[in-house]
């Protein structure tokens, strides 16, 4: 009796009648066993409530952002129709690409949402790339992101080779989250350098892409937490308000397609994080 109801609390499955004993010591044990199950029903109940609440209110947010994004892609072809200057027109375009890419992620989210999305969350289609390409797409989204906020970004790149097959759209969010955060911690008029080479670990070739900041660099406590969840490291060093998800979720997709997120600080001062990509 004993070992069934425990095997049963231990697989979740709550749903059975109280048993007893004529031996004292058993029924006590199994009044306990008893007590504990429906405490843990009732905390188990309180979990899912609390994540479906959560869910629909992330669903609400996804379906209401739409309406301002509509707004700014419809202004913003408004404007390319206009007569603009080359630059201007440029603008516009960062705008629509940028708003492109809202809606994909919107799409994303949308279907994290959903069982099949929670199920597959990491599982996405692979395809190939060639390295190159991809360290093509990373500096057109440094150059959008530095733009938008006014940061002079360096580029240096060796030459590159071999095919990655991964999931794109990941490996960009791991590269925008990594540079943003580099963004969020550089001083006012400050620089961002981001560097693209092949290494060879362990018999492996990876593309590795590092990004260094100006800023004031990583403390020991950030070394040791940074990529972990909800972590916000010194508020003092920004004006902006960080939830711990930027390094984390780099860190999250970078692991998914077989490489991984090194945070350390750069020779001079700044932070330097490492995506390692690895290649065929």
């Amino acid at each position: 009796i004993l070992n069934e109801a425990t095997a049963r609390i231990r697989n979740q499955d709550l749903e059975f009648e109280e048993e007893h004993s004529e031996i004292k010591e058993v029924e006590e044990v199994l009044n306990s066993l008893n007590r504990m199950k429906e405490a843990l029903k009732e905390s188990l109940c309180q979990q899912w409530n609390l994540e479906k609440g959560r869910e629909e209110q992330i669903a609400a947010l996804a379906h209401d952002i739409k309406t301002p994004l509509t707004v700014i892609r419809g202004n913003a072809e408004l404007l390319g129709e206009g007569d603009l200057s080359g630059e201007e027109r440029e603008y516009a375009q960062d705008i629509l690409q940028s708003v492109t890419m809202m809606e994909e992620y919107l799409a994303i989210l949308n279907g994290i949402l959903t069982k099949e999305g929670r199920e597959g969350t990491l599982e996405e289609q692979k395809t190939g790339r060639p390295s190159d390409s991809l360290a093509d797409l990373f500096e057109e989204q440094a150059r959008l992101l530095a733009s938008a906020g006014q940061i002079r970004v360096h580029f240096r790149r060796t030459a590159l080779g071999g095919e990655i097959l991964c999931n794109e759209n990941q490996l960009l969010r791991s590269f925008q989250n990594v540079f943003s955060n580099a963004m969020d911690y550089s001083p006012e008029n400050g620089g961002i350098e981001v560097s693209m080479e092949m290494r060879t670990e362990d018999g492996r070739r990876y593309l590795a892409v590092t990004v260094e900041d100006e800023g004031e660099g990583f403390t020991p406590q950030d070394l040791k937490y940074a990529s972990k969840q909800f972590y916000q490291g010194d508020q003092s060093r920004s004006s902006k308000a960080h939830y711990g998800l930027g390094l984390y979720t780099a860190e999250r997709f970078a692991k998914a397609q077989g490489g991984r997120l090194e945070i350390g600080n750069a020779e001079t001062r700044g932070g330097r994080v490492t995506i390692f990509i690895l290649t065929n």
